[in-house]
């Protein structure tokens, strides 16, 4: 008896053994089976970001598939992926086709180019995860063309280091087809100003922004003004201020071909419209400067007064200030 209960014992505990044996293969077998079932997806997306194209000699951003560019202008390319791609990366690359012929640019940057090359930018990344392949690719083309005539105009805009912390300037100009622009001049925007000396004693230059607008169409009204927004919470540290600022035309020309074919340059004169707020002479110092009590009342004429040029472009490239 005592040997056929052994038996059993041993049997049963084999059975059990095997029992688990199966069990533990049957599990494993399955997550096998879940990694064989992984999904992999592949992302194919050739609008993957968008390139910018600017002219750095006007300042200007230019959109479209061709526009004018004119002689010497200094073109910059910039790839910006899409939100979801912001963390891979791309490799890019641009060329100029002329004709049947395609050379490669070293860097995002090109000057020189000549009529009808197209500027081709091209950004490309596959990428591999677990369960994820990636082709990215984005590409723009742009024609360039050039004008039979134009006019260059360079607009500037000072502020003085104090008024600067108290007002955000917006500039409003026209284009040659007539629509308006508007562009907040926040403080990053402003060129530092500078130092310089005369007669021993260092002065501070005006914060300063610049920009170059081209017309390619004759026989238009043009021009450019400027608002000033006040600026909130702006602590009084000083007991009298130097408030200076003025919107200028710097430079302008006309270049080109006339309507009879005729070879036409032409400059405009340099004029300035600073505008001075009068707030009364008690209430500035013996040098001009705005007293502390008196900053607020300064702002509030300032604000409540637009500066702006108006400015005419005649059919054979003339350029003359339209009078008020």
């Amino acid at each position: 008896m005592t040997m056929k209960r052994t038996t059993q014992k041993a049997v049963f505990f084999a059975m059990a053994s095997l029992a688990i044996v199966c069990i533990c293969s049957s599990g494993c077998q399955k997550d096998d089976d879940d990694m064989s079932n992984v999904k992999k997806v592949t992302i194919q997306d050739d609008r993957a970001g968008t390139f910018h194209l600017y002219n750095l000699s006007t300042n200007n951003e230019i959109v479209g598939e061709s526009g004018y560019v004119i002689t010497g202008d200094e073109l910059k390319f910039e790839f910006i992926p899409n939100k979801e791609y912001a963390h891979f990366d791309f490799q890019t690359s641009y060329s100029i086709k002329q004709g049947s012929k395609e050379r490669n640019i070293d860097s995002p940057y090109i000057s020189g180019a000549d009529e009808d090359d197209i500027i081709v930018m091209k950004a490309t990344c596959d990428k591999q995860s677990s369960d994820t392949t990636y082709h990215l690719s984005a590409i723009r083309t742009f024609k360039i063309r050039k004008p039979q005539y134009y006019s260059s105009l360079s607009y500037y805009l000072g502020i003085s280091p104090d008024l600067q912390p108290f007002v955000t300037p917006e500039i409003t100009y026209s284009d040659d087809a007539g629509n308006q622009h508007t562009q907040l001049l926040t403080d990053d925007l402003f060129e530092q100003p500078k130092s310089f000396e005369m007669d021993g004693t260092t002065y501070w230059g005006d914060y300063s922004w610049r920009k170059t607008i081209q017309y390619f169409k004759w026989g238009i009204d043009c021009g450019m003004s400027v608002r000033y927004i006040p600026k909130s919470d702006v602590a009084l540290t000083k007991e009298a201020y130097e408030f200076d600022q003025g919107l200028s035309v710097t430079s302008g020309s006309s270049n080109g071909e006339g309507p009879n074919g005729e070879l036409v340059f032409k400059t405009f004169q340099w004029i300035s419209l600073s505008v001075t707020i009068n707030i009364g002479a008690d209430k500035t110092t013996d040098d001009g400067l705005i007293k502390k009590e008196f900053v607020q009342e300064y702002i509030d004429k300032l604000v409540s007064t637009p500066q702006h040029v108006k400015l005419h472009i005649s059919e054979d490239g003339n350029i003359t200030k339209i009078e008020e």
